[in-house]
């Protein structure tokens, strides 16, 4: 094993310390790439939540809340009795 470090030590010319220092110079890289597709991803993650909001605060202005007014029926309003049994609607007077 030995040997073919040396050898590849021989190839390329390199001393032990400039191995050393290609090895940390790669896992800087290696690690500035991890970073900065790690910040791509959360800047695309949060672009997708503020949209998501927006969304949200479109719907909830669209809501008309005079439509949920639950103080009366439907049977109270239109005059009518509905017969759940038969599912029968009867005109009042």
């Amino acid at each position: 094993m030995t040997d073919i470090k040396d050898s590849f030590a021989q190839k390329f010319n390199l001393k032990q310390s400039e191995r050393i220092e290609k090895l940390i110079m790669l896992l800087i890289t290696f690690t500035l790439l991890i970073c900065t597709i790690t910040f791509l991803l959360l800047v695309v993650y949060i672009g997708k939540l503020e949209k998501c909001n927006e969304n949200l605060k479109e719907i909830k202005t669209k809501v008309h809340h005079r439509y949920f007014n639950i103080t009366r029926s439907l049977e109270d309003i239109h005059d009518v009795k509905i017969e759940t049994h038969t599912g029968k609607v009867i005109k009042e007077n």
